[in-house]
């Protein structure tokens, strides 16, 4: 998606770190298996309420400009 020139670059970079919350979060619950650990809570909350509803927010509105 960076080096497509279709979609921002910005959006790119803000998948690339959705995906990089979801792996820690991913990982940090194979790990850890207190769900109350900030290891597991700080990942979860941004990924959940902040990183992921703006990625398909801009996501959209990107498929929606045509650009």
């Amino acid at each position: 998606m960076a080096k497509d020139n279709n979609f921002p670059k910005g959006l790119a970079y803000l998948g690339y770190l959705s995906a990089t919350l979801m792996l820690v979060l991913y990982l940090g619950r194979l790990i850890i298996l207190q769900a109350a650990n900030l290891v597991i809570v700080i990942p979860a909350l941004l990924e959940g309420f902040i990183v992921n509803p703006i990625w398909y927010l801009w996501l959209g509105l990107a498929l929606l400009r045509g650009k």
